[in-house]
């Protein structure tokens, strides 16, 4: 028995919708096929970025220590300089000192006998602080040696820090190239997962119409014996299985919406990465340009620490010169010394020579006395040593009315007189320029005073010059 027409029409209608879903689902899995592939292009550019970061991380690893490095050396050249800069405070002190002992010397130069001697020790002085001189500056010579030594580890290490910097430079723009590569295979991938929700949702309509379909023909097959009973228990299988694919395609529906957003925070994250790692690049190339100056800076600062280098030998130079003057001097002085013997052998025969002169030589006193006519003893002169009294006047100057004797004695107890009571009158020293004179030898010795005692009616006031001449017994004999 043939199927009915009606029965046919609705198969045929069922074939082409099998026909239309196998194209469907055919689509489907060539967009899961295409999504699978970008995904797995993202998953090469994350792993190549896991790299990337990965030899990023090993190079800021040597970048911190190769910073550590030069910020060790530059303690080093630090206190090396620190050294130089005690060294050069102790240069000071000993130049400040040289110079001293120099003024010294100079103004020392002066007499003779001690004067020489001062002056030696004084040019040993200046001697020992040249030798200290030469010390502190072979110390400083030393120290900027070190520092110059210190720095150049400095510029070494700067120099690695810059290729390590360069490294990373690298690294980093190659970094910036992978997630650019990340940030188009997930573009791709949400296009074709796109492409996959528009197929899931033609293919949810098309397995509609079958459904749809289905229950009409189930409708329509009524009287059909073996066949059709054959084909609704087919068809039911059928139904039921397309309710199956429904309820899966929805699920794939909601999975493929939810994986699409998640793609979506994905390249959200990969812009933000993508700055940040743009912001990273800036910051390393003002790293490299700061370290270059850095570099500059450090070269500058050898070249100049060469040229103090050259001003401490410099320095140094001039501190021996200044030994040798010294040396020089310290030779004068000695021929000096010798010279000063000679002459003071010759100076003690002079002083021989004028003692004997001095000895032999008559001198003058005088004293000139404005006393009271009764003052009593007034002091004429004090002996000094021994001295040989050969003479003695004493002269009227001005008179008064009450002036009655003078009387000249000397030695202990005046035991020696010079002008007697009798002598001293006012008959013989009346008026201005009348004199009274004595002659003859009377030793006296130190501390011995010769005095004139005045006697009269008043207090009216007189002057007399008293001159005396003697020889001294001694070198020091005087009167005063």
């Amino acid at each position: 028995m043939g199927i009915p027409s009606s029965d046919t029409a609705a198969i045929n209608v069922i074939d082409g919708l099998v026909d239309t879903l196998t194209t469907n689902v055919a689509d489907l899995h060539t967009d899961v096929g295409t999504a699978i592939t970008a995904i797995g292009g993202v998953n090469t550019d994350t792993d190549a970025l896991i790299t990337t970061l990965g030899l990023v991380h090993t190079d800021v690893d040597g970048l911190i220590t190769t910073v550590g490095d030069v910020h060790t050396d530059v303690g080093t050249a630090i206190t090396a300089i620190g050294g130089v800069n005690t060294d050069t405070d102790a240069l000071i002190v000993s130049v400040g000192d040289l110079h001293t002992d120099v003024g010294t010397a100079i103004a020392n130069i002066g007499t003779v006998d001690t004067v020489v001697g001062g002056l030696a020790t004084t040019l040993g002085l200046v001697h020992t602080d040249v030798d200290g001189l030469i010390t502190t500056l072979g110390d400083v010579h030393t120290d900027v040696g070190t520092a110059i030594t210190a720095i150049g580890g400095v510029n070494t290490d700067t120099d690695a820090l810059i290729t390590t910097l360069g490294l990373v430079h690298t690294d980093v723009d190659g970094l910036i190239t992978t997630v650019g590569d990340v940030h188009t295979d997930v573009g791709t991938a949400i296009t074709a997962i796109g492409g996959v929700n528009t197929d899931t949702d033609a293919l949810i309509v098309s397995v509609g119409d079958l459904h749809t379909d289905v229950g009409t023909a189930i409708a329509n097959i009524g009287t059909v014996d073996t066949v059709v009973g054959g084909l609704a228990t087919t068809l039911g299988l059928v139904h039921t299985d397309v309710d199956g694919l429904i309820t899966t395609l929805g699920d794939v529906h909601t999975d493929v919406g939810t994986a699409i957003t998640a793609i979506g925070g994905v390249n959200t994250d990969t812009d933000a990465l993508i700055v940040t790692l743009g912001l990273v690049h800036t910051d390393v190339d003002g790293l490299i340009t700061t370290l270059g100056d850095v570099h500059t800076d450090v070269g500058t600062a050898i070249t100049n620490i060469g040229t103090v280098d050259t001003v401490v030998d410099g320095i140094e130079t001039h501190a021996h010169s200044i030994e040798t003057k010294v040396d020089t001097i310290d030779g004068l002085v000695d021929t000096l010394t010798t010279n000063l013997a000679t002459a003071n052998a010759g100076i003690v025969t002079l002083d021989g020579i004028a003692d004997a002169i001095v000895l032999g030589a008559t001198k003058t006193f005088q004293k000139s006395l404005a006393v009271a006519s009764n003052s009593g003893a007034n002091t004429v002169a004090t002996i000094t040593s021994s001295v040989l009294i050969e003479s003695l006047t004493v002269k009227m100057v001005t008179t008064h009315a009450n002036f009655a004797t003078v009387v000249i004695t000397g030695g202990a107890g005046d035991v020696v007189d010079f002008v007697s009571i009798t002598e001293g009158t006012t008959a013989n020293l009346s008026a201005a320029d009348k004199q009274v004179a004595w002659a003859g030898a009377v030793e006296l010795g130190n501390t011995k005073i010769i005095k004139a005692t005045f006697a009269g009616a008043g207090a009216g006031e007189v002057t007399v010059l008293v001159t005396i001449k003697y020889r001294p017994c001694t070198t020091t004999g005087a009167l005063a």
